[in-house]
């Protein structure tokens, strides 16, 4: 009898190897079905802030085409611009006549969030507007609607916009075709 109740205490007192294994696939599956959805969330994400950044590009050549401007802001544009420390930000704005300062138009300014890495490329270089502060704006011209000019922090560049991209590995994309002023989303 007493070989029984030493049988009994001994197997009461912990978790046998199955239990344990079974845990651990629960906790791994969803493990597993939790960073999938990240992953959704975050592509999602990438997409939104495209599309966004589309429908302002097309605001400003529609404001480009339709309004006078100013005073001294006299082109309307699209900027992107970012503080360096990962929040970037998308507006149709009014530009000065020699590109040194731009004025949003309407307050309705888009905020990409820190989570969403920002790149601009252009046919010379790439800013990544994520990590360095940067203010990029591209102007219309008034009659045919074409990209014009491009600004740097303030100064006219010679080179043109070819995609802004979003996320790591540029998942999504707004392409620029410079000399129609056509633009879409890849």
């Amino acid at each position: 009898m007493m070989n029984k109740k030493e049988n009994s205490i001994r197997n009461d007192k912990g978790f046998s190897l199955i239990e344990i294994l079974v845990v651990i696939a629960i906790i791994a599956i969803l493990m597993a079905a939790s960073v999938l959805s990240l992953s959704y969330i975050s592509r999602t994400n990438r997409r939104q802030a495209a599309n966004n950044v589309l429908s302002y590009v097309g605001n400003a050549q529609t404001a480009a085409e339709t309004r006078i401007g100013l005073g001294e802001y006299v082109d309307y544009g699209f900027a992107i611009y970012s503080n360096g420390s990962g929040e970037t930000k998308a507006a149709v704005v009014q530009v000065k006549a020699d590109g040194s300062d731009f004025r949003v138009v309407s307050t309705d300014e888009y905020k990409m969030g820190k989570q969403i890495p920002v790149v601009v490329n252009t046919t010379g270089t790439s800013y990544n507007m994520t990590t360095s502060a940067h203010k990029i704006v591209v102007t219309f011209d008034r009659t045919s609607g074409v990209c014009s000019r491009l600004y740097v922090d303030g100064s006219l560049s010679g080179d043109k916009i070819t995609n802004i991209s979003f996320g790591n590995s540029g998942e999504s994309k707004v392409k620029f075709v410079w000399s129609t002023g056509k633009f879409s989303l890849e």
